[in-house]
């Protein structure tokens, strides 16, 4: 886990508490969370869910780019005013390594950091991911890595040139994929030269799809599968 990214939200997290004057048992009883929770927290042994994330900072009344420290202004926030823009949500962004379980994906790999994105968007969460292989799409081993958001609910809505995020011999991968209308069959087609396309039946795709690809760190839908995809 990113270790820098915990020190710095549990270290603000208890700084904003300290200085609103709040107990730990206060805060956690605004926040709708236990005290226990809280505790862990601001110690750095857990990192919140973005629900939780947002609870706190409206109980705390500081912005949620502060606590994650993306900014250094608490923006100290007027009772009733919203602590993110109406059209942006707060995602959790996974750090996916090696030996993926789709039965516990996302949830076996850590947070590392939160992101905003456009609610336009059925995103569930964001992954951060390395694979030297698909250099158009995502950074090399040797960087950050690319982040890629998904839609793990759009897996059974699957129709030719959409991306998917896919489990090959517990390896992820993202394919693009393709449909046989007279068998029903769906082809996943790889980006990596000579690697051969994955047939399976519809009814094998929650063994094999995670979810839909909707954005990754250098390519956005057009409006055209935008709207596909908000239509769907």
């Amino acid at each position: 886990m990113n270790t820098e990214f915990k020190e710095s939200l549990s270290k603000r997290l208890k700084e904003a508490r300290e200085k609103t004057g709040l107990s730990r048992q206060k805060l956690a009883t605004k926040a709708n969370i236990s005290t226990s929770a809280l505790y862990y927290y601001e110690k750095g042994d857990q990192i919140p869910s973005a629900e939780i994330l947002l609870s706190i900072s409206k109980a705390l009344k500081v912005s949620v780019d502060y606590l994650l420290g993306l900014t250094d202004i608490p923006i100290l926030q007027e009772p009733g005013s919203e602590l993110l823009p109406s059209y942006l949500k707060l995602l959790p962004i996974y750090e996916c390594q090696d030996k993926v379980d789709i039965s516990n994906f996302p949830n076996q790999f850590p947070i590392v950091e939160y992101g905003t994105l456009n609610k336009r968007f059925p995103a569930d969460y964001g992954i951060r991911i390395h694979l030297e292989d698909y250099p158009i799409f995502f950074l090399s081993k040797n960087s950050e890595g690319g982040i890629i958001w998904i839609d793990e609910k759009g897996k059974n809505k699957l129709y030719p040139g959409i991306f998917v995020l896919i489990i090959v011999e517990n390896k992820l991968s993202v394919r693009e994929v393709l449909k046989d209308v007279e068998t029903g069959k769906i082809f996943l087609i790889s980006f990596v030269q000579g690697e051969l396309p994955i047939v399976i039946e519809k009814e094998d795709i929650n063994s094999h799809i995670i979810g839909r690809v909707l954005a990754w760190n250098v390519f956005w839908p057009t409006e055209e599968t935008l709207n596909n995809t908000t239509k769907a």
